[in-house]
């Protein structure tokens, strides 16, 4: 595995933890609508075209990966 691969995959890690971290963080402080989930599903009743852009960046990604395993 190169340098650059853990580099990206360290990154990818950290981000998540990151963003799980800040998500328990809100509910702790009780601002349930806050949270990324909330966030997210109030953005996504105004502009719908969010849902679909990650539905189809995440086609893009996975789309013909071949067989599993």
């Amino acid at each position: 595995m190169t340098k650059m691969k853990l580099i990206t995959i360290a990154l990818l890690f950290g981000f998540a933890a990151l963003l799980i971290g800040w998500d328990l963080y809100v509910y702790m402080a009780g601002n349930e609508v806050d949270m990324i989930s909330g966030v997210v599903w109030e953005t996504s009743s105004k502009h719908p075209v969010l849902p679909f852009s990650i539905g189809f960046i995440m086609g893009h990604l996975f789309w013909g990966k071949g067989e599993v395993g």
